[in-house]
């Protein structure tokens, strides 16, 4: 089966509970049916489990078959500027369209940031 992918904070509240010791089981039985408290393991997995239907499933085969760990927008948008940045410079195989299309992410990537006040590691900050 292929690995879902899931917020990070959920992936964090699995991470804890199973360094816990607690078996896939129990972590399913108790998210869907215990009371959890307000900044909990628990109460984020049952957050998660409220916001659509179909995540009982997610969160099932995340236990069985593993899950990967959804990227935050940060990370997404360094990824954009770090591909960007890594083929702006090697421009032999690059005409004068694409060398422009990556300094054009380059820019857009920094002017974005910079217009919503936002700090990204790697970009800016």
């Amino acid at each position: 089966m292929e690995k879902v992918t899931l917020p990070k904070e959920v992936a964090e509240a699995l991470e804890s509970l199973k360094a816990d010791g607690l078996s896939n089981l129990r972590i399913a039985a108790d998210a869907l049916t215990a009371y959890a408290v307000r900044g909990t393991d628990y109460f984020t997995l049952q957050m998660f489990l409220s916001e659509s239907n179909e995540n009982a499933d997610i969160l099932l085969s995340a236990l069985v078959n593993g899950y990967k760990v959804e990227k935050t927008p940060e990370e997404q948008i360094r990824e954009l500027y770090e591909e960007a940045k890594d083929n702006y410079p090697s421009k032999t195989s690059l005409d004068k369209w694409g060398e422009g299309y990556y300094e054009g992410v380059l820019n857009t990537v920094e002017n974005i940031l910079d217009i919503l006040g936002i700090e990204v590691e790697g970009i800016n900050a």
